[in-house]
């Protein structure tokens, strides 16, 4: 199990070069200077050369790539073009509220996603099922810009319940939790629907197993069986499932943090983009990858713990490998003697 995770943590190495590659070259086909847009249209010619030659703009595409990945190594994402402060910093600050907005996304998704997926699947092809599929649908087609201006005219301006932008950190828990129900609640509606769907179908593979029915025939109550026996089993695909959508609403949570005002590193992006701010752009990605890759570490390490079999079989393979480079070991004294 060692091997493998140390194995996973090694992959993400080239992964993320590729990314800051894929970033740059994009940023590059830009017609936008970055010089001009960082002094203005009033800049002048020398004036822009002499920013240019500062910040290492004339530099060839792959020696400002491997500068980066310099500087990566030893921590340091680079200085923002727009304001002059350290990359690490604007995006570390700004990644706490990106965090917890992807979190209670994800909370929304799986407290109601997960038992309306169970119910649907308990009920198949019945009138629940029916309307829950219906719903999930309507969920995965409804862009999240629109569905959060729906809720932000409903609860915001005409019921006044809600506030309609920004997150309120000083005022109390009750006034926090408030400012964070709408975006939360808009960002995860699409995983809502994704997950009901998901555990629908992981529920479905295992409801019919043989082992349902002997559990059945032991007088297990039918409440035991269905969260003891399929849901345990169902959740191994689901996991996998669930990572992928946590990974999406880190990276996915721009527009609704648009829509709401919110001051989280999908916003710092799209500002950054627009300036042509390069490293702040390259350091928002690369932060985004390491959490998305260490989510699915994550994942990787849970399968252990709700399938044994897949840690049984990491270990049976390591213990395979081992008796092999015995026998090898073996055999090359037997032929040096």
């Amino acid at each position: 199990m060692f091997r493998y995770f140390v194995k996973r943590i090694l992959l993400m190495i080239p992964v993320l070069c590729g990314v800051i590659l894929l970033v740059f070259l994009i940023m590059e086909l830009s017609p936008v200077d970055p010089a001009e847009v960082m002094l203005g249209d009033g800049a002048t010619p020398e004036s822009i050369a002499k920013l240019r030659t500062e910040f290492g703009l004339d530099d060839p595409l792959l020696v400002r790539y491997g500068r980066y990945l310099l500087g990566l190594i030893q921590g340091d994402l680079g200085t923002s073009y727009k304001s002059k402060l350290n990359v690490a910093e604007e995006v570390i600050g700004r990644l706490p509220t990106t965090f917890l907005l992807a979190v209670g996304a994800m909370l929304w998704a799986m407290v109601i996603g997960i038992p309306l997926g169970i119910i649907s699947a308990r009920n198949q092809n019945k009138l629940i099922d029916n309307i829950s599929m219906v719903i999930a649908l309507i969920g995965n087609a409804m862009p999240a810009f629109w569905m959060g201006l729906l809720l932000v005219m409903l609860f915001s301006l005409n019921l006044r319940w809600l506030p309609s932008s920004g997150i309120n950190t000083t005022d109390g828990i009750v006034p926090f939790l408030k400012s964070i129900i709408l975006p939360t609640f808009t960002l995860g509606l699409v995983a809502m629907c994704s997950i009901t769907r998901a555990m629908r179908s992981s529920m479905l593979d295992v409801i019919n197993q043989d082992y349902i029915d002997t559990a059945r025939s032991k007088g297990i109550t039918e409440w035991w069986v269905t969260m003891r026996h399929m849901f345990k089993n169902a959740m191994v695909v689901f996991l996998t499932f669930a990572g992928l959508q946590f990974g999406r609403l880190l990276g996915g949570a721009v527009m609704v943090e648009f829509i709401f005002a919110w001051p989280g590193l999908g916003r710092l992006m799209v500002d950054s983009i627009s300036s042509r701010d390069i490293p702040l752009v390259v350091g928002s990605v690369v932060v985004l990858s390491i959490c998305f890759s260490l989510v699915n570490l994550l994942v990787d390490f849970l399968y252990a713990y709700v399938d044994p079999a897949i840690k049984t079989q990491y270990l049976s393979e390591g213990k395979r490998k081992r008796k092999i480079s015995n026998e090898e070991t073996q055999a090359n004294l037997l032929s040096v003697k």
